[in-house]
């Protein structure tokens, strides 16, 4: 497993959502998640939204091959993710950076 995909000079928007692409993800149905993000979002991988939010990228492997698919949102891991839970995830992160939004300097991990 290598992480040097993670090191890029291109831009980013505020959430880097990376996919694994890896067989047991695929297997677990990889390509229903990528759709769905891909529909939600509006844009398809290796993009950035126009507002600057979101990012979509591959991951060779995030290390959560029993429990796929699985993404990466920034540093917080989404396990068995379904196309249903991609949008409480997108809405989560829309949520946690949102003009609304209470930082108290403390992270805690949502459940989605």
């Amino acid at each position: 497993m290598t992480f040097y995909a993670f090191l890029n000079e291109g831009y980013h928007g505020k959430f880097v959502i990376r996919l694994c692409r890896t067989v047991s993800c695929d297997m677990a149905g990889k390509d229903r998640v990528a759709s769905q993000l891909e529909s939600d979002l509006g844009i398809t991988f290796g993009q950035t939204t126009r507002d600057g939010k979101f990012s979509l990228e591959w991951a060779s492997c995030t290390g959560m091959c029993d429990q796929g698919p699985a993404l990466l949102v920034n540093d917080q891991v989404f396990t068995s993710v379904t196309p249903e839970k991609v949008h409480d995830i997108l809405q989560l992160c829309r949520k946690s950076f949102g003009p609304l939004a209470v930082h108290d300097g403390h992270h805690e991990e949502a459940r989605v």
